[in-house]
C-alpha cells in the first residue's frame, strides 16, 4: 500500500513543539477550543505534562 503513518491533531502539535515550531501546546489548544475543537481535559493534561508544560 502507500504505507502512510497517521496522527492526530495532538501528535501534531506534540511534534510542533518538539521541533520548536511552536512555543506553547497550550496555547494553540486554547486557540483551537475557542473555534470548537473539543478534546478531554486527561488528554490535554497528559500532554502538557508530556512537553513539559504542566
Amino acid at each position: 500500500m502507500l504505507n502512510l503513518e497517521f496522527m492526530g491533531c495532538l501528535g501534531l502539535l506534540k511534534m510542533a513543539k518538539k521541533r520548536e515550531l511552536i512555543k506553547s501546546v497550550g496555547e494553540v489548544i486554547k486557540e483551537m477550543k475557542n473555534e470548537s475543537f473539543y478534546v478531554d481535559e486527561g488528554l490535554i493534561t497528559a500532554l502538557l505534562e508530556s512537553v513539559g508544560e504542566k
